[in-house]
């Protein structure tokens, strides 16, 4: 990577992290705000529709990525490329689960098909979901492993967008319902950290996405800069001078 797309990926760095950071910021000032529930926090808010964008971009740079991998000699499904359709797949609907709270009409759907009564640990169905998306993330990703080693600048950013992933899930975990908190901090500090940590967690999904994209980021730029050095190789596009 040269100095002026280091310069290009900086930039993109601190407008995402900068704009989360506002838009975060800002649903805290107005959670406490009456009227203006939609600029807090919670489903149906502006963080919840600014998530699921952030959701559809990663699955647009992804499909972006597997247009620019794709090989003509392979079949696409015996391609390493192929797994840039799972993850075109995959944040698409996460996208639509975002929106639609599709993991919270799983968790009744299961509780209503099973006969389970609402308990604290049924409860957290929806959270053990969201937990294994990410654990299937990690899976696609060490499965096909091979096609990120030419891209080894998106690891710190796919490092830190599963770890706040997975440190948002314990935060959901968490405050699903005020009945494990108080046992960790008591019941007269839990009453006033429990919603402040419910917002916390919806922090640090913003925070997952926006370091997902930066690692696409990079392997979309990397995957372009390497398609324009094949082309300048002769049988690539380009005529030989002899």
């Amino acid at each position: 990577m040269n100095g002026k797309e280091r310069m290009s990926l900086q930039s993109v760095l601190l407008i995402l992290l900068g704009w989360n950071l506002l838009l975060a910021a800002s649903a805290f000032v107005f959670e406490s705000v009456e009227g203006f529930s939609f600029l807090g926090f919670g489903e149906g808010s502006l963080v919840t529709f600014y998530s699921g964008f952030q959701l559809l971009l990663l699955s647009w740079i992804a499909f972006k990525v597997l247009q620019s991998r794709r090989s003509e000699e392979k079949a696409l499904w015996k391609s390493p490329a192929f797994v840039w359709v799972l993850i075109t797949s995959g944040f698409l609907f996460l996208a639509a689960d975002e929106l639609l709270a599709l993991h919270e009409m799983a968790d009744g759907l299961i509780h209503d098909s099973l006969g389970l009564t609402e308990t604290g640990l049924t409860d957290r169905i929806d959270d053990a979901i969201i937990g294994l998306f990410g654990l299937i993330g990690l899976g696609v990703l060490v499965l096909y492993r091979s096609e990120f080693t030419s891209f080894g600048g998106a690891y710190r950013f796919f490092g830190l967008g599963f770890a706040f992933l997975f440190i948002m899930v314990g935060f959901d975990v968490l405050t699903n319902r005020n009945d494990l908190l108080p046992k960790i901090v008591g019941e007269a500090r839990s009453e006033s950290l429990f919603l402040t940590l419910s917002h916390v967690e919806e922090v640090f999904k913003l925070y997952s996405e926006a370091f997902f994209i930066l690692a696409f980021t990079v392997i979309f730029r990397g995957s372009v800069a390497m398609d324009r050095d094949e082309e300048k190789v002769p049988g690539h596009g380009e005529v030989a001078l002899t």
